[in-house]
């Protein structure tokens, strides 16, 4: 690792520079410059990672140098080194990506506290880079793990889920033994994986899947991939009798509520088009067809049993305005609820 110090007043560099050398920080390099240009020459030559530089310079403020580098794209950590105490300076410097701010005249454990703090910075963003490039890796080399794990769901192999899963993090565990993060982000990538099949193929899949500690991550991964590959191969087994029987006891159930799609294919599971196609593919109607069949049977059964009035039968069936419900009525038996009544109770 190099620095560079910069400053137009020689005895100071001469100063900074002998205790950089004489600290425990060991630099490839001390680079000393008196003046921008000569900085920046050397900032070309030699890409130092930490840059010392005072604010005022002929030529170029230690300000103009920090944003210019940032501008380039220069990763370099610069300390700003002022005689002033300004708010204002400090401000700027840091504003354009200065990483400290020191006031003369400068003590040694101060100085060297900033330099700590500029390679703690550098260290930590080589470790960042290193993980993310072994993390894009090894998530490159998982694809044709998790495109099997997503044939396998989405054609209802619940029995090769786990297989499949088994090796999957075992080859994790093996290829990042001390990161189990990066399994984690696998999992949850798994997970994504898992829900994108489900909502195909019309069924919910419930909350996103937040990343856990990786042994939770497995077993829970494990459950929500079989269990999708069972309700996946329930659905292909014909299931949709089953589905259809249930949404319609809901709807018997809870005549008088606010019905929707929505709400009847959630408690089957499915997303409302899913639902929707699968009803009028298997019943031959639509739902709203068959719920406003429903309603206006219930009606008609109410009418000719009880001495409710037609708007209170409305209400039982799940019309809340009784010119509505009069209107629906009329539409499926030709006369009117009140009229229905007296036919059937002369």
């Amino acid at each position: 690792m190099k620095i560079l110090i910069v400053d137009d007043e020689g005895i100071i560099v001469e100063a900074l520079a002998a205790i950089v050398r004489a600290s425990d920080l060991a630099f490839e390099a001390v680079l000393e410059a008196y003046d921008a240009k000569t900085a920046l020459t050397l900032i070309e030559d030699e890409r130092p990672q930490i840059i010392l530089t005072d604010i005022r310079m002929p030529g170029m403020t230690g300000i103009e140098l920090v944003r210019r580098l940032h501008q380039e794209g220069n990763p370099a950590k610069v300390i700003i080194l002022s005689a002033y105490r300004e708010f204002d300076y400090a401000q700027q410097a840091l504003a354009h990506g200065a990483c400290d701010y020191l006031v003369k005249p400068i003590s040694k454990e101060k100085l060297l506290d900033a330099i700590r703090k500029a390679i703690k910075l550098i260290n930590g963003q080589r470790e960042a880079a290193q993980r993310s490039s072994q993390y894009y890796g090894l998530r490159k080399q998982a694809e044709p793990m998790l495109g099997q794990l997503e044939e396998q769901i989405r054609l209802g192999l619940s029995d090769k889920v786990e297989l499949t899963l088994d090796a999957l993090f075992a080859w994790i565990n093996e290829a990042c033994p001390d990161d189990p993060g990066i399994a984690s982000d696998i999992g949850v990538q798994a997970m994504d994986t898992i829900g994108a099949v489900l909502r195909r193929a019309g069924l919910d899949a419930g909350e996103p899947v937040h990343r856990a500690p990786p042994l939770q991550m497995q077993t829970d991964l494990k459950a929500v991939a079989v269990m999708a590959a069972k309700r996946i191969e329930g659905t292909y087994k014909g299931d949709h009798y089953n589905v259809l029987t249930k949404a319609k006891r809901f709807c018997r159930e809870n005549l008088a509520s606010d019905l929707t799609l929505e709400s009847v294919a959630g408690c089957v599971g499915m997303n409302k088009s899913y639902f929707a196609s699968i009803f009028k593919k298997e019943t031959g109607q639509t739902f709203w067809d068959f719920l406003t069949g429903l309603r206006v049977a219930t009606a008609k059964e109410l009418l000719e049993t009880t001495d409710l009035k037609a708007y209170a039968v409305g209400e039982t069936v799940g019309y809340k305005n009784p010119s509505h419900f009069g209107r629906i009525f009329k539409e499926l038996v030709g006369v009117t609820p009140a009229e229905y009544k007296e036919r059937v109770n002369p």
